[in-house]
């Protein structure tokens, strides 16, 4: 019996459309895993990037932390250097008073045979106690003088000459806090951070509750981007003195640039409550009232600030009026008052 050609040939091409079909379906279904495979493979590189990103931020971090740290390692070793060479000299100081010493008593041998016996002046307590009493007195005289010529100094902008004068009350007196601080004043206003900070560390490591070297550097750590530093200086200041507006506003302003601006407010909010007349936390909640959206009472602060700044920022006085006429068309319940 013959097999029909035309039942053969269509057997054939069913075959044939199945196989191509199954083929199509075959490479539809890896094309899809290729293109899953694709979409998973660039999520995990834009994962990879964001981690390379933060690592070298980290990075660059860490490296300037190094600098400072070499920076102010630098700054130390002069420093022992001049120690030293300070220490050498009071060696030969004592070397030279010991020669003079041995002197005088090999003179006093010769002489004890006539009259009666020197009495040395350890044998009389009251008369040293007089001479400390005349050394001391002259020599907080003579740092009293040194303080007085090197603020007269500063204040007319001749930063060298008072940088002078502390230096010279640190060779009467090296531990002397307020010596040390405000060498780190001058060190600041002259952009020298570094020298600045170790000024105000050696200011606290001598009196430990000194919080205004530590609110110092506090200040030159911010102005250095190292935030979080300057943040915990601040706390510490806080934690020794609650009350503290300088402390409550300066934390209000490293809380403002990380974007915590409740926080920031709220510590303004205390300070203002401390110190109602305290016109840099008045400017400072105005910027982060207007930033949250309360005009009304950003321009009151604004006003506040206005009032009871005294013309200590006279560019700023000039920026803040000019601000505040741009605010009051957005105001329907405040007029700007005239300064």
């Amino acid at each position: 019996m013959k097999f029909p050609t035309s039942i053969f040939i269509t057997t054939i091409v069913m075959l044939f459309l199945s196989a191509f079909f199954f083929n199509f379906i075959a490479q539809e279904k890896e094309a899809k895993y290729h293109y899953d495979e694709m979409h998973i493979l660039a999520s995990q590189q834009e994962n990879i990037n964001r981690e390379i990103q933060t690592l070298s931020y980290k990075l660059n971090t860490v490296l300037q932390e190094f600098k400072n740290i070499r920076a102010e390692g630098v700054y130390l070793k002069d420093e022992m250097e001049s120690v030293k060479k300070q220490i050498n000299e009071i060696h030969s100081w004592l070397d030279n008073i010991s020669a003079e010493t041995q002197h005088l008593n090999e003179k006093r041998i010769k002489v004890v045979g006539f009259g009666l016996p020197l009495v040395p002046r350890e044998a009389n307590p009251e008369n040293g106690k007089e001479l400390l009493k005349v050394e001391d007195t002259l020599e907080r005289q003579n740092i009293t003088e040194h303080f007085q010529k090197a603020i007269f100094y500063q204040k007319n902008g001749e930063l060298t000459k008072a940088l002078q004068e502390y230096e010279s009350i640190l060779k009467i007196d090296s531990l002397n806090a307020e010596a040390h601080n405000n060498m780190g004043l001058l060190y600041q206003q002259k952009g020298e951070y570094n020298k600045a900070l170790l000024s105000y560390r050696k200011a606290v490591s001598l009196k430990p509750d000194y919080n205004k070297a530590r609110c110092n550097m506090g200040t030159v750590l911010y102005r250095q981007g190292r935030l979080e530093a300057a943040g915990m200086e601040f706390d510490v200041v806080l934690e020794k003195e609650p009350e503290n507006v300088h402390a409550l506003t300066n934390l209000a302003i490293i809380y403002q640039e990380r974007g915590e601006l409740e926080k920031a407010r709220d510590l303004l909010l205390k300070a203002l409550n401390l110190n109602g007349e305290f016109h840099e936390a008045h400017y400072n909640l105005a910027l982060i009232l207007e930033e949250l959206g309360s005009i009304d009472e950003a321009i009151v602060h604004y006003c506040a600030f206005l009032k009871n700044s005294s013309d200590a920022y006279t560019s700023l006085t000039a920026d803040v009026l000019k601000h505040l006429k741009a605010l009051e068309k957005k105001s329907e319940n405040i007029a700007v008052p005239s300064f």
